[in-house]
């Protein structure tokens, strides 16, 4: 029943590239709004002036980074969705039964021509960038029911995850910064981001100009998944992992083939694309707590004069190792001190054990939710009645709600996962519905052995074999 598996495809295709496409021009009415580094158009001021503080922010932030002002850029607000459809067809797979499988989204800002360019590089700006308005159709949106509850928590991560602005204006400030003058010729044939600038560190500054929460979020997932973290040796030097979709997909528009993701599209490394937004940003903020942002500055000179990172590392303060292996023993220590863990996706009930063992929180119009009990480090509740009906039991039967659950713990180390329904306790030949009293019972009786649990995971039912500790 979670959403993972859909919202990671779209976030790894989200923060590496867009797929362009033409609009109407009767929907381009826009008005100009000008800021200190922007000029922004939008359908109204209303929509231009939000969009400014996101956007003067991330100035300030580069300045402040790279200790230069950025250029001035153009931004133009499409009055329409990047990713249409995204919460109907969420909803739709969980309906349908088969639980959450993945989609293929890919966000679509407008394509200029070069008069469009010409049009709008006017007062100084030297950029454009294309983006939409809005990042999915609220009018999908139900407002009641499970159905409400998920597609809050699909905006929700959207929202702090995917409405990234800010970072792809990060991608051309650092381009600006580090070629004055960029090659407009150039401009059709591929490569990521600055050509001078190695992918991590031109990702890294443009998550290090994201809003707040959305850093949060990588943060969080980092520290859940350190334990997969791309060794610093592969790390500098390697190519983004949609690289090689993104220059698949340009080539396709190029040839005006559709550009709709395959199956098990080539190039799109998965096991490096759910670290490495995270590792960027912390790799980053490392680096700035042992040689502050002058030491980034530095970097990334010797980046854009052509160095490497042996080179970039020769400017951290004396008592710091320049040993890679080394550095990143160190890295994997200050993450696991200063970052929270958290699972970013699918988090329906936003519960976490209490040291009492039981937590309440306020539902979304204010009403007391289900109270959640610690059972071996998973928050365990009562279903409520409309994910029972999704899962098609009726409302009356006991089902048991994973919450949320420490990753370690017991009881994930013996194979629950968050968001698990346990429908049921297998005993040999003896089946009885769980319940909430009998799996609490079962960790009072301290009397040890295993025991079968039927549990319905993303709407499969699979068991679990689940050892009791005994005393």
């Amino acid at each position: 029943m979670r959403t993972r598996a859909l919202i990671i495809v779209a976030l790894v295709v989200c923060g590496a590239f867009w797929v362009p496409c033409r609009a109407d021009e009767e929907e381009r009415k826009l008005v100009r709004h000008r800021s200190d580094h922007f000029d922004i158009y939008a359908r109204n001021e209303d929509v231009a002036s939000e969009r400014e503080v996101e956007l003067e922010k991330a100035a300030a932030q580069f300045k402040d980074l790279i200790g230069v002002e950025p250029v001035r850029g153009a931004i133009i607000l499409e009055p329409r969705a990047m990713m249409p459809g995204l919460v109907k067809q969420i909803l739709d797979g969980i309906k349908s039964g088969g639980g959450v499988a993945p989609v293929q989204v890919a966000p679509a800002p407008i394509q200029l021509d070069a008069a469009d360019y010409r049009r709008y590089m006017t007062d100084g700006a030297e950029y454009v960038l294309p983006w939409c308005e809005r990042m999915v159709d609220e009018e999908d949106v139900p407002t009641e029911g499970l159905g409400a509850q998920i597609a809050g928590q699909v905006l929700a991560q959207i929202k702090s995850q995917v409405n990234a602005l800010s970072h792809e204006a990060g991608h051309f400030m650092l381009m600006h910064w580090a070629e004055p003058n960029p090659d407009a010729a150039s401009a059709s044939e591929y490569h990521y981001g600055s050509a001078l600038m190695p992918d991590w560190f031109d990702e890294a500054v443009a998550v290090y100009l994201e809003p707040e929460e959305m850093k949060e979020t990588r943060r969080g997932l980092m520290k859940a998944n350190l334990k997969q973290n791309i060794p610093f040796e592969r790390f500098f030097t390697m190519e983004h992992p949609a690289a090689g979709l993104e220059k698949e997909l340009i080539e396709r528009t190029n040839r005006s083939e559709s550009t709709a993701l395959p199956d098990g599209p080539a190039g799109l490394d998965q096991e490096a694309g759910t670290v490495f937004y995270p590792q960027v940003l912390a790799v980053l903020e490392f680096f700035i707590e042992l040689g502050g942002k002058e030491f980034v500055r530095k970097m990334a000179e010797t980046f854009r004069d052509g160095g490497e990172i042996g080179e970039a590392l020769e400017n951290l303060p004396p008592d710091c190792t320049r040993d890679l292996a080394k550095l990143e023993k160190k890295w994997i220590a200050w993450v696991k001190k200063n970052y929270k863990a958290a699972d970013a996706f699918g988090q329906l009930a936003g519960l976490l054990p209490s040291e009492s063992g039981v937590k309440t929180t306020k539902g979304a119009k204010g009403k007391e939710a289900p109270t959640a009990a610690n059972w071996f480090g998973a928050a365990l509740e009562d279903s409520e009645p409309t994910l029972k009906h999704q899962l098609d039991f009726g409302t009356s039967e006991e089902l048991v709600l994973v919450a949320d659950i420490d990753e370690e713990s017991h009881a994930f180390a013996q194979g629950l996962r968050s968001y698990d329904i346990i429908s049921e306790i297998i005993s040999g030949a003896d089946r009885k519905r769980a319940t909430l009293e009998q799996l609490l019972g079962l960790a009072k009786s301290h009397t040890g052995g295993e025991v079968t649990l039927g549990v319905v995971r993303r709407g499969k039912a699979i068991q679990v074999i689940f050892e009791l500790p005994g005393e």
